[in-house]
């Protein structure tokens, strides 16, 4: 192995242990000890298949309020896809395992909160003694539903800032959403207990010039970290090239949940990044993946080729409001479904271990910028 090779692997592992000590209440030190001696096991010698997942996440409903314009999943955002009742949740979720082995569930969308009884949801996670986050647009938190968040103890609460009040409102294409969102972020860190409250923001062209004014708002607002996401994109000569991975996996009506984007022409978003590793900042800030130097500059070239492997399918999985499983969120090759069979089938099943298979080999090319890696 090449010392250019290692110095991206050792990146590539500082980049996920700074990201767990942030999000450490949703993965305990036991957990995470376990979870390095496992997985270099599942990934070498266990031929597709993969221990029970550490992590999971849900859609809870597909819908959002809101209409980023790098949003990834826009044709999807108004869908009346049939959403997993409580009582169907409560069924998924006893099934995860013996307490204390447990993954964690990530509550995500869409906008989560666009579920009139997310709170409902969220008191049978916590119930059943398991680690519970969600990521939300801030503008469909109320103080009541807050106050319900604390006293659910929720472990962590994300939420999308993406830049000073003009810039985000014009990215999500909602007057008066950045002051809805600062205001519940005040509400929430003003009332939590142990809950972490971080910033997430997605780098894009659209505010590669204010990343600085999101930290400095994660500053003034006291939040515990700004975590920020390089753009996650797929050009259309990747999209293309994918085609013949789904051929290989059988299903060639599987797709990539991503934008398609070409670089250049528009802000240099690496020197951005690179700027914005410099500020100081009174709070843990960080990026997503984390990448140096070199990784950086091809993440954001028309040749995005990585080094990196991937680990979410060996110990993640996604899954769709209506209960479809997918093996990573930007993959739509769905390996069951939890209304027809339970997890413990479709885990390492026949599709999810031909999947494992095949990214093992080889990132694939619709990978190259994954804030997995």
């Amino acid at each position: 192995m090449s010392d250019g090779v290692v110095g991206e692997r050792v990146t590539q592992i500082a980049g996920h242990v700074r990201q767990a000590m942030l999000f450490r209440r949703l993965f305990d030190p036991a957990t995470m000890l376990m979870d390095v001696v496992r997985f270099p096991v599942d990934r070498y010698l266990r031929d597709g298949r993969a221990s029970w997942p550490t992590s999971i996440s849900l859609v809870i409903r597909s819908e959002c309020n809101v209409r980023c314009v790098m949003c990834h999943s826009e044709e999807i955002l108004d869908s009346r896809e049939r959403f997993m009742s409580l009582t169907e949740l409560q069924r998924f979720i006893e099934h995860l395992g013996p307490r204390g082995r447990r993954p964690s569930l990530f509550l995500t969308g869409g906008e989560p909160f666009m579920r009139k009884d997310i709170l409902d949801v969220i008191a049978l996670i916590k119930a059943e003694g398991m680690p519970c986050g969600v990521v939300t647009n801030g503008t469909l938190l109320s103080v009541e539903r807050i106050r319900r968040l604390v006293e659910l103890d929720i472990d962590c609460v994300v939420l999308s800032l993406h830049g000073p009040e003009a810039v985000h409102d014009a990215i999500t294409q909602r007057p008066g959403s950045y002051a809805k969102l600062t205001e519940a972020a005040r509400e929430l860190l003003a009332r939590r207990r142990g809950t972490r409250v971080l910033l997430n923001c997605a780098i894009t062209e659209h505010n590669a010039d204010a990343l600085g004014e999101v930290v400095a708002e994660g500053e003034r607002l006291g939040v515990d970290a700004v975590r920020f996401e390089h753009l996650n994109f797929v050009t259309p000569e990747e999209m293309e090239a994918q085609a013949a991975v789904w051929e290989r996996l059988g299903d060639p009506a599987a797709s990539v949940n991503s934008y398609v984007h070409r670089p250049g022409g528009g802000p240099d978003l690496a020197a951005s990044v690179a700027a914005l590793e410099r500020r100081p900042s009174r709070i843990p800030v960080f990026v997503k993946p984390n990448l140096d130097a070199s990784e950086r500059d091809a993440w954001y070239s028309a040749d995005g080729e990585q080094k990196r492997h991937c680990t979410y399918p060996w110990r993640s999985l996604f899954v769709s409001a209506g209960g479809d499983v997918y093996p990573c969120l930007f993959m739509f090759y769905k390996v069951g479904n939890l209304l027809e069979e339970p997890l413990e089938a479709i885990w390492n099943g026949d599709r999810m271990v031909r999947f494992r298979k095949e990214v093992g080999t080889a990132l694939f090319p619709a990978c190259a910028r994954c804030c997995k890696l």
